[in-house]
């Protein structure tokens, strides 16, 4: 039986499907969030290197 067939037949399976893909964009958001604040800090440390030379 291939997944597509067992997630028409349980209950519930396409409501867990969604839960686990909107956890998945959640992770990748987080992901990105994590990214932009560590190019944010190299930014001023560099900033900061600079002006102290």
């Amino acid at each position: 039986m291939s997944s597509k067939n067992i997630q028409r037949t349980e209950p519930g399976a396409q409501e867990e499907r969604a839960q686990k893909e909107e956890l998945n964009k959640i992770t990748e958001q987080k992901i990105v969030v994590e990214e932009l604040s560590n190019l944010k800090k190299n930014r001023v440390c560099m900033s900061s290197c600079y002006i102290n030379n």
